[in-house]
């Protein structure tokens, strides 16, 4: 089955949404239509937790926030989805920044390690790998990872 030119607005994993939209204007109607779905179901979004995030060619442009529920919906250089955060570089295309990952993973392990000094080895290997290596996989198979951050993450 081809996908090529078939249009993705929205992007659903449980309880995370990411709407995709070429145009201000669509992306505000889209707001709209959530907050009917949502007030059909007895839900309210909260706009503190969502957020706006812009890449391309006009992605250094200053632009009004949208609204959702009376509320703004603000601008951010860099949100988290499904514990992966995504960035812009400089050309404003969007990257994956591991970096967050692999100072959660190393706080886990150290921890791990700091209070487990009298516990067997295979014991402590079993805890590692049940502890940190759920952190660093987490959300990894919805996303490309850059060959640089894969091998940062293939170090831990």
């Amino acid at each position: 089955m081809s996908y090529i030119g078939c249009y993705v607005g929205c992007i659903a994993y449980a309880d995370d949404l990411i709407l995709l939209s070429g145009s201000l204007t669509q992306l505000q109607m889209m707001l709209e239509l959530c907050e009917n779905e949502a007030q059909n179901m007895d839900l309210i979004f909260n706009c503190k937790k969502l957020c706006l995030f812009k890449v391309g060619v006009s992605f250094n442009e200053d632009i009004n926030n949208l609204h959702l529920n009376g509320g703004d919906v603000c601008w951010v250089d860099k949100l988290k989805y499904l514990g992966i955060y995504i960035v812009k570089d400089r050309l404003g295309l969007f990257k994956t920044d591991t970096s967050w990952v692999i100072r959660k993973f190393y706080a886990a392990a150290n921890a791990i390690d700091c209070h487990t000094k009298n516990v067997q080895e295979l014991s402590r290997l079993c805890l590692f790998e049940a502890f940190t290596l759920p952190i660093l996989s987490y959300g990894c198979d919805g996303i490309f990872i850059s060959r640089t951050n894969l091998q940062k993450m293939n170090v831990c």
